[in-house]
């Protein structure tokens, strides 16, 4: 890949997927109410490796191809299970303040 392909893809990463920064970090604290610093923290840190994950799988053809064939599902399954818990307890929560009415549930 030269480098006119590497800016590209860095400014496209940039765009959808923006670098950690104050101002970022600010609204992913409002927009998804997060009031707890460690969990700030580890959305910090998960969306970190994220992005050098994409970049390095947008980058590195041979990277890719292995972690299509050995993590991908992997990855997927989790993503998955974790997904259907988190949706799962939502659920719950949001059974507890439903009124008792049919039309309410």
């Amino acid at each position: 890949m030269d480098n006119s392909e590497s800016s590209l893809v860095v400014q496209k990463l940039n765009q959808h997927f923006p670098r950690w920064t104050p101002s970022y970090k600010a609204c992913i604290e409002k927009n998804f109410l997060i009031e707890n610093s460690k969990v700030l923290d580890k959305v910090e840190e998960s969306h970190t490796q994220c992005r050098r994950l994409i970049l390095k799988l947008a980058m590195d053809k041979s990277h890719k191809t292995k972690y299509m064939s050995d993590q991908y599902s992997n990855d997927m399954n989790r993503l998955m299970k974790e997904s259907k818990m988190f949706i799962g307890e939502a659920i719950a929560t949001l059974e507890t303040v439903a009124g008792c009415s049919t039309l309410e549930r």
